[in-house]
């Protein structure tokens, strides 16, 4: 399936921002990306919703524990991101219309997977090629890979 290459994703932006201020299955999946074990995809749009979403009242408490600012978050995962500059064309398919983006951007990166906790995405399974699934089903299809090329 992915044989030779990398694999490439798009978070949604609750996984990034989980990834971000928690540890857990989301830190350790940024922590792959930022290792170039997989590529992860964004865009434009998906990097101002995370910056609204990190500038909530109450994300406040979470970024002091972190003892980080949001601009320097920003710029962790700017470090570590593909950037598309140019969405494909618009798609209608989630029941929530503020995850189109994340579709879109996967189908502008000729993506692999999306990585969502949101049943909204999860419901659909796949569009197109994309798989849509949660961190931990990513981090094992990782761990398989990363056997399989030893």
């Amino acid at each position: 399936m992915l044989e030779n290459r990398k694999i490439r994703i798009v978070l949604d932006t609750n996984t990034i921002v989980s990834g971000l201020l928690w540890k857990g299955n989301e830190s350790l999946l940024l922590d792959k990306i930022e290792n170039q074990e997989v590529l992860m995809y964004i865009t434009f749009e998906i990097i101002d919703e995370l910056r609204k979403t990190l500038n909530y009242p109450r994300m406040d408490k979470y970024l002091k524990k972190s003892k980080t600012s949001i601009d320097e978050l920003m710029n962790k995962v700017l470090s570590f991101s593909h950037i598309i500059l140019e969405n494909a064309k618009k798609v209608v398919i989630s029941r929530d219309s503020e995850d189109n983006k994340i579709i879109e951007c996967a189908l502008s990166a000729n993506a692999d997977f999306i990585i969502s906790g949101d049943n909204d995405l999860l419901i659909l399974k796949k569009y197109r090629q994309i798989k849509i699934v949660k961190t931990i089903d990513i981090l094992k299809i990782i761990e398989f890979q990363t056997k399989d090329e030893l």
